[in-house]
């Protein structure tokens, strides 16, 4: 016997536990209970009232080193040093209060959310689990809660019902990505056939060729979004169990190429269309009459492509952008495993396979968490279910955009992200380029005293527009994700909501845009609306026939000059040409 325990052993009742010595005196050393053995005495069930013919207060109440139990059957269990039933992960009190939240219990279980209305002890649900039974491909809990908890409802991209789990992020995608798709279709189309009909000199060939390619490239980005968005609509309601299913599989990979080649594609199009705006600004002779100028512009287009699908695919094709590996089995604490963890578990394996006794050296292999299991036969399968990779780490296939070493691929990533941040700043610098240029042009005229009246400035302003616009889709696009990378990179952690935006919002503004701002859509819808503002005030203000003739040939003009805008912006060397040749007669 253990004195002092509170836990009555000896035959002789009390012997073990009412002694001198220890410090707390229970109940039933004041009364004589010659009826009861003394183990059944403060053992947590009621017997007086059966043995001895009532019940006997003493016998279980106020017993040391006892948890009472609220309600049941038992009710009290041991919580000595020796002997503690609370938080032991056993269920010993029949209301289950011994294990309950309340406990706090510091083993690291997991708690069932959901548990079916049954009161019958021996087949009631488990309401909780040890965390090492969480996110193994089982469900412990009845619920499933094990394998799809609350705490997923916290990630940045999905939550435990939809792959998207943001209202707001969801809601931008399905206003972007149809804009994004149906923007670059119209774009593809009319710019098709201006090219089928023969632009009217080779810069405005060159021009829509890059626009063409420029839109096909855009495309590709709504078409990943609508894939997206699509996929979203399949898993709501049940996406936590899909997720693996879905971010191991090749149709997330190939997605998440398909978004790598649309944004490089994208970027080093339009770094291509800067330089080539800036070099029929600077040389407006040689771009104009050079026969070689649309060969190798169509050869950049092309190197553009290439290189896109080339960073797509590399990180399909290579193992080293593979950090985990989806497995089946018991020997790991999760059924995600890192490389380095399966490869090690391999070694043993191989290890023990070249012993003779090899079914009873068996139980030196331990688990993950460091448990040892002992195996008495043969080593149970382990099943590789799928890797996670480069395109693996969201919900939206996203490629990894924040790494940091020893990341795999950090240094695939860091490269493309200095790229395109490099294609930035060279836009700028054409585009700064060809404004002061503009501007030379200008003052060019002035001094040669040729009137330039209100038309100039009016280009200017609207070159000055064009290019604000451009460079701030590219700057919002890019720049805040290649800042956020550099941030990560030098060791300071970034949001995960920001790497949620920087995938549905920041990445596709320039798909969506760009159609607007390179095909002129944007002016020509604006234009529109005006003309038929004036046409609606002109029909309400009743003012004759004279006026409203007048007013047409108005606008008969000013399309006429709409039209020549756009023609020029098309052939900007043409025009540079003749305002040179101006300049040199006037001298």
């Amino acid at each position: 016997a253990n004195k002092c325990d509170g836990n009555p052993n000896c035959d002789e009742l009390g012997i073990d536990e009412c002694l001198l010595e220890c410090e707390e005196r229970p109940p039933f050393c004041d009364v004589n209970i010659t009826c009861l053995w003394a183990p059944q005495i403060c053992d947590g069930i009621w017997q007086s009232d059966v043995d001895c013919g009532e019940r006997i207060n003493e016998e279980e109440l106020n017993c040391p080193g006892r948890f009472y139990c609220k309600n049941g059957v038992s009710i009290s269990i041991s919580i000595t040093q020796l002997i503690s039933k609370v938080c032991d992960g056993v269920i010993n009190c029949d209301d289950e209060s011994d294990e309950a939240v309340e406990r706090n219990c510091e083993d690291g279980r997991f708690y069932c959310e959901v548990r079916r209305n049954n009161t019958d002890r021996l087949v009631k649900d488990a309401f909780f689990v040890h965390k090492n039974l969480m996110f193994n491909g089982r469900f412990d809990c009845s619920d499933g809660s094990d394998e799809c908890p609350s705490t997923l409802d916290t990630n940045a991209f999905s939550s435990r019902d939809e792959m998207i789990g943001s209202a707001a992020l969801k809601g931008i995608l399905w206003v972007i990505a149809p804009l994004a798709l149906i923007g670059n279709l119209v774009v593809i189309w009319t710019t098709t056939k201006k090219i089928l009909k023969k632009a009217k000199n080779q810069i405005s060939e060159i021009h829509y060729f890059m626009v063409l390619n420029l839109a096909i490239a855009d495309g590709l980005m709504g078409v990943y979004l609508i894939i997206i968005a699509i996929m979203s609509v399949q898993f709501s309601g049940k996406y936590c169990y899909m997720d693996k299913i879905w971010r191991s599989g090749q149709l997330c990979r190939w997605i998440g190429a398909l978004l790598v080649v649309s944004t490089e594609a994208s970027v080093m199009i339009l770094l291509v269309m800067g330089g080539f705006r800036f070099y029929t600004i600077f040389r407006p002779y040689g771009s104009q009459f050079s026969e070689k100028m649309g060969i190798y512009n169509k050869l950049l287009i092309l190197l553009a492509w290439l290189l896109s699908a080339v960073l797509a695919i590399v990180p399909l094709i290579l193992s080293d952008f593979d950090n985990l590996l989806w497995v089946s089995g018991v020997f790991f604490v999760d059924d995600t495993v890192s490389k380095t963890v399966f490869a090690e578990y391999n070694r043993k394996v191989n290890e023990l396979q070249k012993l003779a006794n090899f079914t009873e050296v068996v139980k030196n292999i331990t688990t993950a968490n460091g448990t040892t299991l002992y195996k008495s036969k043969i080593l149970p399968d382990v099943m590789m279910r799928g890797t996670f990779g480069f395109y693996s780490q969201n919900s939206i296939c996203l490629p990894s955009l924040f790494t940091r070493p020893p990341d795999p691929g950090w240094q695939f990533t860091v490269t493309v992200i200095t790229f395109n941040f490099a294609a930035f700043i060279m836009m700028v610098l054409f585009y700064g380029l060809i404004w002061k240029l503009s501007s030379e042009e200008r003052d060019k005229l002035l001094a040669a005293n040729v009137p330039t009246g209100g038309k100039l400035n009016y280009k200017k302003c609207k070159l000055q527009a064009r290019v604000t616009r451009l460079l701030f889709t590219d700057f919002t696009c890019w720049i805040p994700i290649c800042i956020m990378s550099y941030i990560h990179l030098s060791g300071i952690d970034i949001s995960g909501n920001a790497y949620a935006i920087c995938g549905i919002v920041l990445l596709p503004i320039n798909s969506a845009l760009n159609p607007l701002l390179y095909a002129g859509l944007l002016d020509k819808a604006w234009k529109k609306w005006k003309q038929c503002c004036k046409k609606d005030n002109t029909s309400q203000s009743g003012e004759g026939k004279n006026k409203k003739g007048f007013l047409e040939r108005f606008q008969l003009k000013n399309s006429r000059s709409n039209d020549y805008e756009i023609n020029s912006e098309d052939r900007p060397s043409a025009e540079f040409a003749v305002t040179t040749l101006t300049t040199i007669s006037g001298s």
